[in-house]
């Protein structure tokens, strides 16, 4: 008999839809650790001004404080100032999603030293964010991550981070390791005595593995079969004709 199951999904490696969100590219190579760059450079980020700024790690001039990336990863060595040559900037990029899926959504996000400014993020036009970025006493980036989940209303989902300066001269909020992740559902049902079964929807370019276990705090989960990758948006099902045990958990685990 199934005393209970677990319905879940577990991001690991999941497939990142947001275009470099590490902004990696284009490098900055300027002695003084900043630069503009096209903002044609950066697509498929927009900004409603002509230029991107980005940032890379080291002693920043004329400022004289070290700045680093809040991604400690190799090649994660650059960020994105949103105000790059006005008092208020917005910065966005539209990707595709599936509605009614489930989605994790998360960023850094830093104040620059001495600099002010109100941060407000949305998702397709919903405000989910509205950080003061207060940096009156601050002589290094503070970076902080912003995490949230939300359902998909649309085919295609534009995350917008706007950023309004409080001080003068105008400068603001930095952001990186932006991520908007795939969260698929698993919906499992006891359809007999020591019978279970369950389906999830599944995308492509995204990898499942369905696992189970007999104990939900376990480190050691069981692989279900081999692991999926579909060629185009497909809903898997699975029927677990032992489960027999008091009591069984499932899970998918979603990677790139």
């Amino acid at each position: 008999m199934v005393a209970a199951v677990f319905m879940a999904a577990i991001p690991v490696r999941a497939q990142n839809l947001i275009v470099d969100g590490n902004f990696a590219t284009p490098a900055v190579t300027q002695s003084v650790k900043w630069g503009y760059f096209p903002a044609a450079e950066l697509w498929p980020w927009q900004t409603r001004e002509s230029n991107f700024e980005l940032w890379t790690n080291g002693l920043v001039a004329p400022a004289a404080y070290v700045t680093n990336a809040a991604d400690s990863a190799p090649g994660c060595t650059q960020n994105l100032e949103i105000e790059a040559q006005a008092g208020t900037n917005t910065v966005w990029q539209t990707v595709p999603t599936v509605v009614g899926e489930t989605y994790f959504f998360s960023f850094y996000h830093t104040p620059r030293p001495h600099y002010s400014s109100q941060l407000t993020v949305s998702i397709n036009s919903a405000v989910v964010s509205s950080i003061y970025e207060d940096a009156a006493e601050l002589t290094n980036f503070d970076w902080r991550q912003f995490s949230t989940e939300f359902v998909a209303a649309s085919n295609q989902t534009t995350v917008a981070f706007t950023d309004a300066a409080l001080t003068s001269p105008s400068s603001g909020a930095h952001i990186d390791g932006v991520v908007l992740e795939h969260m698929p559902r698993l919906v499992l049902n006891q359809t007999g005595a020591g019978e279970a079964a369950g389906s999830w929807l599944g995308l492509a370019g995204e990898t499942y593995q369905l696992q189970y276990s007999t104990n939900l705090y376990s480190a050691n989960w069981t692989s279900w079969g081999p692991p999926i990758q579909p060629s185009e948006t497909t809903v898997f099902h699975f029927t677990d004709a032992t489960a027999t045990a008091p009591q069984k958990f499932y899970r998918v685990v979603v990677g790139p």
